[in-house]
């Protein structure tokens, strides 16, 4: 298989409307996920993190997002989610 290309729909990011969002990349993805919570900074948690998914709570608007992916590219989003300082830390 040819990693190089782009599958469609090879991301989907589930939220509380229950309406799927699709998406080819997972750039595409990240931008989505860092616009629900209008970019702020620690402004979003992360709730579980899994080969099969990753799920994470806007605190901002309240919302659940489900992002279903390939592992990789899930550990790519949730990467990028670290090194721009966009996860809240987890109240203990």
């Amino acid at each position: 298989m040819d990693n190089n290309k782009i599958q469609m729909g090879a991301l989907i990011v589930i939220g509380d409307t229950y309406v799927p969002y699709d998406f080819r990349n997972w750039k595409e993805c990240m931008n989505f996920l860092i616009d629900k919570c209008y970019g702020v900074k620690r402004g979003m948690t992360l709730v579980e993190k899994d080969k099969e998914h990753l799920e994470l709570r806007c605190p901002l608007t309240g919302e659940y997002l489900t992002v279903l992916a390939s592992e990789q590219d899930l550990e790519r989003i949730h990467t990028q989610f670290i090194l721009q300082n966009l996860y809240r830390p987890r109240q203990y």
